[in-house]
């Protein structure tokens, strides 16, 4: 498997990496395997919170930084009637952010 194949170019592979190493590589490892359900988005992170506000449920939005990276995270989130409740963060790498189902708050920077 070509390392983080699916996120590349748009996201540079050193930013995943260091992305992968700041979780303790629970999300992504360094070879580019998921380990939670990860997407990458052109939504920022303004817009995922303007978004929320219709969301079926959602715990207080939390904002931090993640290897350098700013974030937004829920810590449990129902999007539509019927979905599961799960963790939701959205990392931004600039041009492009990843939606994570994680809460990204566990692995904040102090």
């Amino acid at each position: 498997m070509e390392q983080f194949a699916d996120f590349e170019p748009d996201i540079a592979a050193c930013d995943l990496k260091r992305f992968a190493e700041s979780t303790d590589h629970e999300l992504i490892d360094n070879d580019g395997e998921q380990f939670s359900e990860v997407v990458k988005t052109a939504e920022t992170l303004d817009n995922f919170e303007e978004s929320s506000q219709r969301w079926r449920e959602r715990s207080g939005a939390k904002r931090g930084t993640v290897g350098g990276f700013p974030f937004v995270a829920w810590a449990s989130v129902q999007v539509r009637r019927g979905d599961t409740r799960c963790p939701r963060s959205v990392v931004d790498f600039g041009d492009w952010r990843l939606a994570v189902d994680a809460d990204l708050e566990l692995w904040e920077e102090c």
